[in-house]
């Protein structure tokens, strides 16, 4: 039941950040990615445990095909064999920065696979420990399973 007025002007000095973004690297003062062409993650040090998150040979964000189901069946039976039925994209992928300011980085990775295309940000902090994947599908496929893998060397609850 009331307002603000808020101005925006030029800051008097530049802030610092931790921030470093690429199309295949980002890094602030917690975590160091590395990505490959797909936008898969194949490194993520953490800096506060000085360790390595991904298993070695592997990566997470790894976009997955399946096969859905038998072709009777509508969605919603997952069976616990269908990972034996995987398919490979077939399309594209473009992988850009978005966004390197001192606040966030962000790196866009654009995947198509026939007529469905993938749209996923990855975002990163410069104060906070946290990476955000901001995911938009338009997905067009038929009995096709779609599934992010995040293949990480924690052990937890």
């Amino acid at each position: 039941l009331g307002y603000a007025t808020f101005g925006v002007r030029p800051a008097a000095t530049t802030p610092t950040s931790s921030l470093r973004v690429t199309a295949q690297h980002l890094e602030n003062r917690f975590y160091s990615i590395d990505l490959n062409t797909n936008g898969e993650i194949t490194r993520l040090w953490d800096k506060r445990l000085a360790r390595e998150v991904i298993p070695a040979g592997e990566t997470a964000n790894r976009l997955q095909l399946f096969q859905d189901g038998s072709e009777r069946e509508a969605a919603w039976n997952v069976y616990a064999t269908f990972e034996r039925r995987e398919y490979s994209f077939e399309g594209e992928t473009i992988v850009t920065v978005a966004e390197s300011g001192p606040v966030r980085g962000v790196v866009r990775v654009v995947r198509t696979h026939r007529d469905s295309r993938i749209e996923q940000e990855i975002i990163l902090y410069d104060a906070l420990p946290r990476i955000d994947f901001a995911t938009r599908v338009d997905w067009q496929e038929r009995q096709v399973l779609f599934k992010v893998a995040f293949l990480v060397e924690i052990v937890a609850d």
